[in-house]
């Protein structure tokens, strides 16, 4: 074998090599659905679910109610939230819904003070002591919730909400209550008497 025919040989056989080399590498492998994960098919339809929260409701400004200087400036309560929701699938990733609840914003407040009250003595003369009070009070809120939006699908247990929140409040109801704690007080004669609010009839 001559040198020529060496040289014919050892390109023909690196012409092959490379051949069968690239085309390896570029075949792509047919996807198969496996029974375990099977091929996903995008169902254009309705989800509806619910939804329950519970937090705490702060409130930042003063509550005043009909009584002097009876100002509620740290009141707070526990809230809920109930209500329902509804997608619709435009894509794999993109919903559009609504939602729809009832929001619990009440909240409470409490204070004690001591007041200068008048005392009738059972012989009709009257004498001013300081008794303490507890001033309570009950701001009772209650909200209808819409909002529609749009959601981004991030993964199966994460989405990205965008939406428009309006809330429509239907009960709204401040109440104030006074109670006694003083039950018993020494009057300037050095006389002990009990102390009571009296229970008047209407």
């Amino acid at each position: 074998m001559n040198k020529l025919n060496i040289l014919n040989t050892l390109i023909t056989l690196f012409l092959l090599f490379l051949i069968v080399t690239f085309s390896t590498s570029l075949t792509k492998a047919q996807v198969i659905e496996s029974p375990i994960s099977p091929y996903q098919v995008i169902v254009h339809d309705w989800e509806i679910g619910f939804f329950v929260g519970i937090g705490a409701n702060y409130n930042s400004g003063n509550y005043a109610a009909d009584c002097p200087e009876c100002i509620f400036d740290d009141v707070s309560k526990l809230g809920y939230t109930i209500g329902i929701k509804t997608d619709y699938q435009l894509s794999k990733s993109i919903f559009v819904g609504a939602s729809m609840g009832y929001e619990d914003l009440s909240v409470q407040g409490a204070f004690r003070r001591i007041e200068s009250v008048s005392l009738e003595r059972v012989d009709g003369t009257k004498i001013s002591v300081p008794i303490e009070f507890r001033h309570t009070s009950d701001f009772q809120i209650g909200t209808i919730t819409l909002m529609p939006n749009i959601t981004y699908r991030i993964d199966r247990f994460l989405d990205f909400r965008l939406g428009l929140y309006t809330d429509f409040a239907f009960k709204n109801k401040f109440i104030h209550n006074k109670e006694l704690l003083t039950k018993s007080v020494i009057l300037p004669d050095g006389e002990k008497v009990s102390v009571e609010i009296s229970q008047q009839k209407s």
